[in-house]
Parts: structure tokens; sequence; C-alpha cells
């Protein structure tokens, strides 16, 4: 079998592809919170963004501070989380523990 050889163009557009993950097999990261119905969608990533803000950003900056607000107070948590499959509960209470 013949290896592929990308030029330098090429493999940067393979590796902004935003189904990467998903060709190479990757788990979600927030799977360990799924439901069997789980959807490895737009709402999970949504999800998943939000709680990188909280990483990736000072805890006085606005996207820290919204983002907190939508994880550990928001209604719309919890219906982002069905149509995702994920379990809200559980990962609510998650996240407050991880950012207590």
């Amino acid at each position: 079998m013949e290896e592929r050889q990308y030029s330098a163009a090429e493999l940067l557009e393979e590796l902004a592809d935003p189904n990467l993950p998903r060709k190479l097999g990757v788990p979600h990261p927030l799977s360990n919170f799924a439901h069997p119905n789980f959807v490895d969608g737009a709402c999970a990533d949504i999800i998943a963004d939000f709680i990188g803000d909280t990483v990736f950003y000072e805890p006085d900056s606005m996207a820290y501070q919204g983002a907190r607000w939508f994880l550990l107070e928001s209604d719309s948590f919890f219906y982002a989380c069905a149509e995702a499959g994920l379990d809200g509960s559980r990962l609510r209470e998650h996240v407050r523990n991880k950012l207590a």
C-alpha cells in the first residue's frame, strides 16, 4: 500500500475540516454524559464551546461570565442537552463542581 503525500495546502485544508474528529472515530468530548440517543451535532458542540469558554477566558471577561451563566443558571441549557441527548442534570453538576 502506497502512502499518500499531502501538499502543505492540502494538509491544512484536511486539518481544518470540522468533521475530522468524526472521520477518525474520536468520541465527542461530552460523550461520557450521553444517553443512548446522543446526537454529535450542533447542540453538543455549542455546549462544549461554552465549557471551553470557561477554560480559555479570564473570569472577569464577558465570554466567561456568559458561558458560566448558560452552564449553571440557564434553563436553555437543559433544552440544548435534551436536543443533543445529554444528561443535563449530571453534566450541570459536573460543571458546577469544576467551576466552584
